[in-house]
Formats: C-alpha cells, structure tokens, sequence
C-alpha cells in the first residue's frame, strides 16, 4: 500500500497517465523487499479498452465486472486488492455487492484498500455559491443525483465493509484545497482537464443540452469561467479517501 497513489487523482497530463498503480506497486516492493519470493500481480477492469500494450514479467490482465462474482481460481488467492475510482460508475446502492466479490478474492488476513471521491462538503460550500463555478458543480452534482451515486464514495464503502464483516478499517481523507500551494495548483490543473472531459456527456445526461454540440459549447464557456475561479485562488472542494480493511483469518 504505496503512498504513491495519493498523487494519482491529481496527475492525468500524458506521461503520468501511463503510470498504472499495479505497476509501481511492484517497483515499490522490489525496492523495500528485495529478496522476497516472487510475487504475482494481477489487474482487473471492466473492458481492455485502457490495458496496457505491454506488461512487465510477473502480471496479469484480466476483464472483470465488479458487480459479478470472480472466478473460483482468483477466490482466496491476493494478500492486497487495489480498487480506485469507482464512484460514476456504481450506484450507491451496489458498493455491498461490490465489496463482497472482492473480499472473495482475499487470501484470510489480506488487505482491501478503496480509494474514490468524496464529494460530501461541495454542495454546502462556496463553490456552489460564485458564478464562476456554479456551473460545472450544480451539473456535476446533478449527474450524481439522476444516476443515484454516491456523493461520499469513501462513507458508502466503509459501509460496505462492515457488511462484509471486514475488520481494522481506516478511512483516511485528503482535501484538495488545503495541501499546500503546489498540490492545489495541480489540483486546479486537474480538474480543469477532469471536468472538460466529464461535463459535456454529463450536460446530456442531465439535459442541460439538447445536442451535443450544445454540450461542447456550454462547456466551453463552463470551464473559461472555472479558469477565472482558480485563477482568484480558489479550487473546488473535492475531497479523496482511502479506506482501508482486512479480511478475518
């Protein structure tokens, strides 16, 4: 459980996006523990749209949906499972489901470790309140409202966790906009390509635009008014947590 991965949400320019968390995981270790029996890494998604071409000696890729169980041969078999940014595309009601499959997939005494976003303080802060954000964040949190998401990814999936019966969990936050100043202008950086790329399906989806012409145009004028905001000082209020359990055995 590297703390490299702290900095993943808030790194999406072209050379840190081929970094993949499995990957780094297993230089990390090879680092601390160099001696180690070999180890096995294995990397589930829901499509092979974003595999890699290539990977190093030791892994394995596989396609899984989350919400169905894995197969027999992956139960009770990973000392660490590794789950990020799920939170558009689970409803807060299948995170229970979710958490189940993956704790099948634990050896007994393994770790499961979720990191996602927490959306919790946005509505009732000042970023719904200037016109130069209100925008971007009344549809973003209208998104989650219609698709009945979680708006604290991280609180939903502790809950998970206590139906599993998962023990020693930690839930660890960590703000975007109180990290000092050099995280929260790559917070800024982050957001700005985030929300151009999740704002215009996200105005259909909410039908705030009736094309998606209308959507790219809407959201053009949404993130120059975004830019001014950061440009002030301020960055939206976005908040990361890492929960973190382990299977009894």
């Amino acid at each position: 459980m590297c703390d490299t991965q702290e900095v993943y949400p808030l790194a999406r320019d072209v050379a840190e996006s081929s970094r993949i968390w499995l990957f780094d995981t297993q230089t990390h270790l090879n680092a601390k523990i160099p001696n180690s029996p070999p180890r096995t890494f294995h990397g589930f998604d829901i499509s092979d749209a974003q595999f890699p071409h290539s990977t190093p000696a030791g892994f394995e890729l596989s396609v899984q949906d989350v919400l169905k169980p894995f197969p027999p041969d992956h139960h009770n078999r990973y000392d660490l499972v590794n789950v990020r940014m799920l939170v558009a595309g689970l409803a807060e009601k299948e995170y229970a489901t979710a958490v189940e499959n993956l704790v099948a997939i634990l050896k007994p005494g393994g770790y499961l470790q979720w990191v996602d976003l927490d959306c919790i303080a946005v509505p009732n802060s000042k970023d719904t309140q200037d016109t130069r954000a209100t925008t971007v964040v009344s549809t973003w949190l209208k998104f989650f409202e219609l698709n009945k998401l979680s708006i604290s990814a991280p609180s939903t999936v502790v809950d998970a966790y206590k139906k599993s019966a998962l023990l020693d969990t930690v839930n660890t936050s960590f703000r975007l906009d109180n990290r000092g100043e050099d995280l929260k202008a790559r917070a800024c950086k982050w957001q700005l390509q985030a929300f151009s790329a999740v704002i215009p399906p996200v105005m259909l989806a909410t039908r705030r635009a009736k094309d998606a012409d209308e959507a790219r145009e809407k959201t053009y004028e949404a993130i120059r008014e975004l830019g001014l905001y950061f440009e002030a000082g301020e960055v939206v209020g976005l908040a990361f947590g890492r929960v973190v359990g382990r299977k009894a055995g």
